[in-house]
C-alpha cells in the first residue's frame, strides 16, 4: 500500500488572504513566543516573518540561532505538489497508518544539528541544544518511532561520515533511534555504509538547482539581490563576426581548497590578464588570505612542490571581487542565484565551473546554481567538482564537450591526478589565439544551445521526489 505522507509543524499561523504561514521547526521557544507577540500583524500583512526575522537577528551578533530557519525548501516544494491536508498540527497526528515527518530545513551545514546554540532575544540570553527546540509530544514520538526526524541538507553534498556519525551519537544520547531520521543530502553519499556497517541513519539525496535555474530563466530580465539589472545570453546574441576580450570566467565566493588552487592556476598561467576571475571571501582567519592555506592546498591537491612565488602572488590578488564590493564582510555569503551579469559571459569564451565540492572520496556528484550558469548563459565549461558529475549531466541529457575539451577527468577518483589533467585543458585553451577559441566556441555552440532549451524543460522539475519515494521504501512495512 502506498502509505501517506505527512507534514508536522510545532506552530501555524493564520493570514487573512493567503496560505496559512507555516513557522519552521527546530528554532527555540523564544522566537516563536517573539512571532506570535505579533501574530495580529502577521494575519493583517502588516509584518512578514523576514521582517521579525531581521529584529530578532538585531539582537544578535550572528544568525546561528536561525541555522533551520533560513529557507524553506523542503516545505516550498511540498506544498507546491501535494495536498495541503498533509501539512499538520501536532495535535492532528493520529493513529493511522501515514508516515508522519517533522522536518528541519538545514541552512547550514549538518554540524548546527549537534552543537551549541546562542540566541538573545531583547534582554535575555538562551543558550541551547536543538533537543531544547522540540515540543515534549514531539520528542516522545520521535522516540517511540511514531515520527520521522527529516534533516534537509539537500543544497549541500555529504562528503565524509563525520557528521553523519555526530548525529546518530547525538539522537542515542537523547533516546531516538537513529534508525527514525533521514538525512536528504546533495549528493548520494552511500559510503557511509561502507565505513560504518552498523549505521542505522537513513540517507537520500536530490537536485535541489536543476528547477530554480529554468525558472529564473523565464524571469530574466530582473533586478537581482545585488542590485543590478541581470539578464541571460540568449542565442540571438552570439555573433560570430566579434572576437571577444576575455577567455575564461570563473566565480569563487568561498576560498575552499580547490578554489585555492584555481587561483594557484590563475596565476601560474598568467590568466587574469585576459579572463575574468573572482575570489571573495578568502580562506583563513578572520576571512584574510593566508600564504600556509594556499602552499598546503597547492601541496595537497595539485603538486609535490609548489611555485613559493606563485603561492606568495595569489595573496596579494585576494579578495578579487566583481560585484560585492558594496558589501559588508559579512554579507558576502549566500547571495540569491539569479544573481547574473550577462555582460561577463558575452564578454568571454569558457566557463571554468568551480563547484562546492571537489572531493576525491566521494564518488557522488553534488550539483549547486554553479554548474547551470554556463547553461543558462551559452557557454562551453570545464568542470572542477566531484569525480563522475559530467556523466550524471549526461544522464540528465545534456552534452557536454568531449573531445574538444579532453574529459576523461571526470572518470578520475584521485583528487591530485584529476586536477593534473583538469590543469592540462585550462592550459591547452589558454594557449590559443583569440580567434582560435572564437573558432572552437562556434564549433561548439550547437551544443550550448541545445543545453540551454533542454534546462528550460527542468522548470517543473520536483527534486524531492526521489527522496519522498525512499522514505516509503525506508518505513514500507
Amino acid at each position: 500500500m502506498d502509505r501517506i505522507l505527512k507534514l508536522i509543524y510545532d506552530n501555524i499561523l493564520p493570514r487573512k488572504h493567503r496560505n496559512e504561514e507555516i513557522l519552521l521547526n527546530g528554532v527555540h521557544p523564544a522566537v516563536i513566543s517573539y512571532i506570535k507577540k505579533f501574530s495580529n500583524d502577521v494575519y493583517e500583512g502588516k509584518k512578514s516573518i523576514p521582517q521579525l526575522c531581521d529584529e530578532i537577528q538585531s539582537f544578535n551578533e550572528d544568525s546561528s540561532w536561525s541555522c533551520f530557519f533560513r529557507h524553506a525548501n523542503f516545505i516550498g516544494y511540498y506544498r507546491t505538489h501535494f495536498m495541503q491536508e498533509n501539512i499538520i498540527k501536532i495535535n492532528e497526528i493520529k493513529d493511522d497508518d501515514a508516515i508522519y515527518l517533522y522536518p528541519i530545513e538545514v541552512a547550514t551545514t549538518l554540524n548546527d544539528f549537534y552543537l551549541d546554540h546562542r540566541l538573545k532575544i531583547e534582554d535575555t540570553i538562551y543558550n541551547y541544544h536543538f533537543i531544547d527546540t522540540l515540543d515534549p509530544v514531539i520528542l516522545n514520538h520521535l522516540r517511540t518511532g511514531k515520527v520521522k526526524l527529516v534533516l534537509n541538507v539537500i543544497h549541500d553534498p555529504i562528503d565524509n561520515p563525520s557528521p553523519l556519525i555526530k548525529i546518530e551519537n547525538y539522537l542515542s544520547l537523547h533516546g531516538i533511534d537513529p534508525s527514525n531520521c533521514i538525512v536528504i543530502s546533495g549528493n548520494n553519499y552511500q559510503d557511509y555504509y561502507k565505513i560504518n556497517p552498523n549505521a542505522k541513519l537513513k540517507i537520500t539525496s536530490g537536485f535541489v538547482v536543476l528547477g530554480q535555474p529554468a525558472a529564473d530563466m523565464e524571469k530574466y530580465p530582473k533586478t537581482g539581490s545585488l542590485g543590478y539589472i541581470c539578464d541571460m545570453v540568449r542565442e540571438s546574441d552570439l555573433d560570430n563576426t566579434k572576437i571577444r576580450p576575455k577567455k575564461f570566467l570563473c566565480f569563487n565566493r568561498n576560498m575552499r581548497p580547490h578554489r585555492n588552487v584555481l587561483a594557484y592556476l590563475a596565476v601560474k598561467h598568467n590568466l587574469l590578464k585576459d579572463s575574468i576571475f573572482s575570489f571573495v571571501v578568502p580562506s583563513g582567519d578572520n576571512n584574510n588570505p593566508d600564504y600556509t592555506n594556499i602552499r598546503g592546498d597547492v601541496f595537497h591537491l595539485l603538486e609535490d612542490t609548489p611555485d613559493e612565488d606563485v603561492c606568495k602572488e595569489v595573496i596579494k590578488y585576494m579578495p578579487l571581487e566583481l560585484d560585492t564590493h558594496h558589501l559588508e564582510k559579512n554579507q558576502k555569503n549566500g547571495f540569491a542565484t539569479n544573481n547574473n551579469n550577462k555582460e561577463w559571459y558575452i564578454d568571454t569564451y569558457f566557463h571554468i565551473t568551480s563547484e562546492t565540492s571537489f572531493n576525491g572520496d566521494s564518488r557522488y556528484p553534488f550539483f549547486s546554481e554553479k554548474t547551470f550558469h554556463p547553461i543558462v548563459n551559452l557557454q562551453p565549461f570545464i568542470f572542477v567538482g566531484n569525480p563522475f558529475s559530467l556523466k550524471q549531466l549526461q544522464d540528465f541529457g545534456f552534452k557536454t564537450f568531449h573531445p574538444y575539451i579532453d574529459e576523461t577527468y571526470d572518470q578520475i577518483v584521485e583528487s591530485k591526478e584529476r586536477f593534473k589533467l583538469i590543469e592540462k585543458e585550462i592550459e591547452k585553451l589558454a594557449s590559443m589565439t583569440p580567434q582560435e577559441l572564437h573558432d572552437l566556441y562556434y564549433l561548439l555552440s550547437d551544443r550550448v544551445i541545445y543545453n540551454q532549451n533542454l534546462l528550460r524543460t527542468f522548470i517543473n522539475y520536483y527534486p524531492f521526489q526521489t527522496a519522498l519515494d525512499d522514505i516509503k521504501k525506508f518505513y514500507s512495512n
